[in-house]
This record gives C-alpha cells, sequence and structure tokens, in this order.
C-alpha cells in the first residue's frame, strides 16, 4: 500500500505506472474541493498493491478486509478501479485498485457490484 498526501508523495511511483493518472487526478482533485487541503482533516489516496488484498485490515480507522469495505461508489477508467470510502463527512479515503489479474475474485465482486450502483 501506497499513501499520498501530497504531490511530492507522487515520486513513490514510476512515470510508466498506469495508476499514476488516477492518483494524480485523485490527488488535484482533493486539493481542488479542500482549499487549503489537510489530510488529517479530509482524507488521501491509497494505492492498492497485490499484499494488501489478502491483509485483514488495510488501515487503523478502517476494521475491513478489502473485500468487505463499505464502499461509497466505485469507477474503473483505464484499468484502475477508484473506490472510496468515507469515515465522516468530511473525511474520505481514495483507493487505487489496479485491475489486475491478482484482485481476488471477492474484491472484484465488490468492486463490481458498487460500479454497477455508480
Amino acid at each position: 500500500m501506497l499513501v499520498f498526501q501530497s504531490r511530492d508523495d507522487l515520486k513513490q511511483l514510476p512515470r510508466d505506472d498506469p495508476a499514476l493518472a488516477v492518483v494524480r487526478t485523485v490527488l488535484d482533485r482533493l486539493f481542488q474541493v479542500h482549499a487549503p487541503y489537510v489530510p488529517e482533516h479530509h482524507g488521501y489516496v491509497v494505492l492498492v498493491e497485490p499484499h494488501d488484498v489478502h491483509r485483514q485490515r488495510l488501515l487503523p480507522m478502517l476494521p475491513y478486509p478489502l473485500a468487505r469495505m463499505p464502499w461509497e461508489g466505485v469507477t474503473l477508467e483505464d484499468g484502475v478501479f477508484h473506490a472510496v470510502v468515507e469515515t465522516n463527512n468530511t473525511f474520505a479515503i481514495d483507493f487505487v485498485i489496479p485491475n489486475a489479474e491478482w484482485l481476488t475474485e471477492t474484491l472484484r465482486a465488490s468492486l463490481q457490484e458498487h460500479l454497477s450502483q455508480a
């Protein structure tokens, strides 16, 4: 799992990573919606990696495995899922999840279920 709270954090990804454009877009949207943007108050972007799909708890404030996450909404663009979990009125975690073969069946089903509701 990689966490992005600033433009400088984008350096964690190689320039040719397919998720980079989605992470950048979501992060820029956070900066525009919340001016001034404060990650501790407004949320941040998380890039899910292969080893994250089997973890029982990805983040301390979200006591769920990814496959049971209470998604608020999911989109799919350019082979990357963008899924959002809101913890309160102002704090949201934006998950960027590559639509890769390493996704578990249950996680893929959860994302697709919420995708169809969007």
